[in-house]
């Protein structure tokens, strides 16, 4: 869209000139500049922005004549958005011969990486697990027996003492 058919678009609604918007396009992309940076301007663009402005301001007091001569209100319009343009990169192809390089390299990192793994887990001795050992009924007997002779003797003295 260029600056005649956005400030068209703009005269339709009733913009205070201010809020005028025009559009520069450069190499980066659309830029937007306000009325007040004219450096950028045609002679003709800029005698063309002047026209329009003059034209909305006429179409203000028009307006405001319209409503017997009191203030317009202020029209809620939303301002156009601005769309920046996307430049689009043009996608690059890899050639069979390309696709095949890359994927052996990716085959071998991961071969690679595989290996030092399994060479790693290969190092691990793992031990046996030695079998929990329990104690027989004759051998819990004689504990039992030997704390009860414990503490006998224990009280034993107590009692003497």
């Amino acid at each position: 869209m260029d600056a005649r058919a956005i400030l068209l678009t703009l005269t339709t609604h009733i913009i205070p000139a201010e809020k005028i918007f025009i559009l520069n396009y450069q190499t980066t992309g659309y830029v937007v500049a306000t009325m007040s940076n004219t450096s950028s301007l045609t002679s003709a663009q800029f005698k063309q922005a002047a026209e329009l402005k003059e034209k909305i301001e006429a179409l203000n007091q028009e307006l405001s004549a319209l409503l017997n001569g009191a203030a317009p209100a202020p029209v809620a319009v939303a301002e156009p958005a601005v769309v920046k343009a996307v430049k689009t990169r043009k996608k690059t192809k890899f050639t069979p011969e390309g696709l095949a390089r890359l994927s052996a390299a990716h085959k071998a990192r991961w071969a690679k990486i595989h290996a030092e793994q399994a060479a790693a887990t290969e190092a691990v001795v793992v031990e046996p697990v030695k079998k929990k050992r329990k104690i027989s009924k004759a051998g819990r007997a004689k504990i039992a027996a030997g704390a009860r002779a414990r503490w006998a003797r224990f009280h034993a003295e107590k009692a003497a003492n």
